[in-house]
């Protein structure tokens, strides 16, 4: 009686099939992991920031308290110097910080000023500080004594520069979550604060979602994405990593 071993396997034709359909996958799914990497390490990294800067607020013996037209640098000596870790302190000067663009890719004079003050983290964000007039027309930070300005802010998503020097003075702070390493990019690797009497707000604070969303799209000004950030949960507008 003969005994007849079966061989069970597949042809190459099959083998090269099933690696076609997996390579066109990868080609399908690849962009994607990418793009959700690139996003959860930018949102990690903005997060962390964050909390980093009102946790140094908060250590600071003045928590609480009122403190109006404040400069940069008092601002500074008051809040940050001995409350946050600090790689580098630049003083009253831009030169720990760099040029900007806006997710349009045109560039964002708003950290182009005299009056500002600088510095380094320990891990790798810049920081700077600026003087500032109201808050409202260029970063849509609106607290209840504001209501009335907040209707003409949001019909103005681009947050046009014009504003009046004369109602306020306060500071903003942006930082930067790569320190000089590109793409150097506001609402992207780019993030703003503002001082408002006595405590920072995120960039779009009075505003409505639509008009936070509006700020986050690639062909946008990308200021306002701080508080799209927050809104949204920690996490950021995957149109402009694609």
């Amino acid at each position: 009686m003969k005994n007849y071993s079966k061989h069970f396997g597949f042809s190459l034709a099959e083998v090269l099939v099933t690696m076609g359909v997996l390579g066109a996958l990868a080609v399908l799914t690849l962009p994607t992991l990418k793009t959700n990497y690139e996003a959860h390490v930018i949102e990690a990294k903005v997060k962390t920031n964050y909390n980093l800067i009102q946790q140094a607020i908060a250590n600071s013996p003045n928590a609480g308290s009122t403190y109006k037209n404040p400069t940069p640098e008092n601002w500074f000596k008051r809040y940050m110097k001995n409350n946050i870790k600090i790689a580098k302190d630049c003083g009253s000067t831009n030169k720990c910080w760099h040029d900007i663009k806006s997710l349009s890719g045109s560039v964002d004079y708003g950290t182009n000023r005299d009056n500002v003050y600088s510095f380094k983290l320990e891990n790798g964000t810049s920081i700077i500080i600026v003087k500032e007039g109201s808050l409202g027309n260029r970063y849509g930070i609106y607290l209840g004594d504001d209501t009335g300005e907040i209707e003409d802010a949001q019909a103005n998503a681009d947050m046009e520069e014009t504003e009046d020097q004369n109602k306020e003075t306060s500071i903003s702070l942006w930082f930067d979550i790569n320190g000089d390493e590109p793409p150097n990019m506001v609402g992207y690797d780019v993030y703003i604060l503002g001082w408002k009497n006595k405590e920072m707000l995120p960039a779009g604070y009075g505003l409505k979602s639509s008009t936070l969303k509006n700020s986050c799209k690639t062909k946008s000004n990308g200021r306002l994405c701080m508080q799209y950030i927050i809104e949204n949960g920690w996490k950021v507008n995957r149109e402009i990593f694609e």
